[in-house]
């Protein structure tokens, strides 16, 4: 029985694994680990560097806004403040272990590196599993620490965060586009339909806005401007 709850039954995981399955000729299976976006019901940061993406975050819109995937979150928080960070390591490696057929963990649809330390254990992780691939998404821009990062840790900084002057934009990047003719204009690939580009490590990479809230004049003035 796993420690932690996982998620394998996102559209876009779904998506990724067959994608990775026509370009390479085998099997993948694409999970999720997350915890709340923003902050816990107890007040605790989950995402400290978090900008104007917190308006339109994608992890409250739609079935990730809904109770049981919040509780889900709200439940994995716990149980990582709830043991030390080499007690987590050793839980999420023995989950790991158990899901057998599991090749890709994306660190974090909701949420982000909320500390150093944790961040660290994901790196500690990766390296004590390294058939798995592990990717995220963050804004956690402070605690990277690019020559620390096994070859089965792929990290995307992503742009819209109070960080986003230390980006570096010679490694992998992300940014968010009201339009997929702004991102076509810009030279960002195709974030949106999968995961592809993160797991390959590709350097500039778009994502086209799609949450079920619609763009203030606000929203798009800080889009255009990052």
């Amino acid at each position: 029985m796993s420690h932690f709850y996982w998620s394998d039954g996102n559209q876009k995981l779904l998506k990724t694994s067959k994608a990775w399955e026509r370009r390479f000729g085998r099997k993948a299976k694409f999970i999720s680990f997350n915890i709340p976006r923003l902050k816990s019901t107890t007040g605790q940061k989950t995402c400290p560097y978090a900008g104007m993406c917190a308006d339109i975050c994608y992890a409250d819109q739609g079935r990730m806004g809904m109770p049981m995937a919040k509780n889900s979150r709200e439940r994995n928080l716990e149980l990582i403040n709830s043991m030390s960070y080499e007690e987590f390591t050793e839980h999420i490696v023995d989950d790991l272990q158990r899901m057998r057929a599991a090749t890709h963990v994306r660190i974090h649809d909701s949420g982000d590196f909320f500390s150093r330390r944790y961040y660290e254990s994901w790196i500690d992780i990766a390296e004590q599993v390294p058939e798995i691939v592990f990717y995220a998404y963050t804004k956690s821009i402070p605690f990277l620490k690019w020559d620390r990062h096994p070859k089965n840790f792929r990290i995307v900084q992503s742009l819209g965060g109070k960080r986003d002057q230390d980006i570096d934009r010679g490694q992998p990047h992300s940014r968010i586009f009201a339009s997929e003719e702004e991102r076509r204009r810009a030279k960002y690939c195709d974030g949106n339909k999968d995961d592809m580009p993160a797991v390959l490590g590709q350097i500039r990479i778009g994502l086209v806005y799609h949450g079920t809230r619609n763009l203030t004049e606000d929203n798009l003035v800080q889009l255009r401007t990052v």
